[in-house]
């Protein structure tokens, strides 16, 4: 199924053809494409398995429009594991985002952006396209050679919010205290440094001591 490639700087790896194989040619002894057509749906299973759709230049997209709901559909059902599953109380905020990666080599920028979410206090908050396949619109962009989604007829997307019972932070207990309480991020780096260092039973420095820039640059130095 083609090579894909993150950015310029990575070597071109082979696709994965799942998604295309779903659709196409499902099987139900498959976990693969079980696991997906249930993140898909079966609406959207039955229109993108039957229907081919096609940008305004005629190119193909039903695979690309199938990976981009999997894709959000995936960050969806994380932000209910984080949220409403229980996994973050009050105290603790989650964001993801959704996207698909092209196995366009041609282009510098071979990922499509998809969703945006942000899980925090009791409120599931997302940006971006959703998991209806009949209201997608691929547009092919002729300068780029990118193709962009609207969604129900829109290229800007409202935000959205739901809810759900957020676990206060006074009923997950207290937070355990790090040992590294009040201390800076540097002081913190070079006493795990030393920590790990097969020197530093020698040359550890105490945080609790304080430390000079002189005695900081030593210790990266020799380790």
């Amino acid at each position: 199924y083609g090579l894909a490639q993150e950015s310029m700087f990575r070597d071109p790896r082979p696709c994965c053809g799942a998604i295309v194989g779903m659709l196409t040619n499902f099987n139900l002894n498959n976990p693969v494409h079980v696991r997906l057509r249930n993140d898909l749906g079966e609406a959207n299973w039955n229109y993108l398995s039957k229907n081919d759709v096609l940008a305004d230049d005629g190119s193909p997209v039903r695979f690309l429009i199938a990976a981009a709901i999997i894709a959000i559909q995936g960050m969806r059902n994380t932000c209910d594991a984080l949220g409403p599953g229980g996994e973050l109380d009050s105290r603790g905020v989650g964001h993801m985002t959704a996207q698909v990666q092209v196995n366009n080599l041609e282009n510098k920028e071979t990922i499509l952006y998809c969703a945006r979410s942000t899980v925090f206090n009791g409120e599931i908050k997302e940006q971006g396209l959703g998991t209806d396949a009949t209201k997608y619109t691929p547009v092919m962009d002729k300068k780029t050679g990118l193709v962009k989604f609207l969604y129900d007829g829109k290229a800007d997307f409202p935000i959205s919010t739901r809810t759900y019972a957020c676990i206060k932070a006074e009923e997950s207990g207290p937070v355990p205290e790090s040992p590294f309480m009040g201390v800076s991020d540097v002081e913190a780096a070079v006493d795990i440094k030393m920590r790990l260092s097969k020197k530093g039973e020698a040359r550890r420095l105490s945080t609790a001591e304080g430390m000079d820039m002189g005695k900081l640059g030593q210790a990266l130095a020799s380790n």
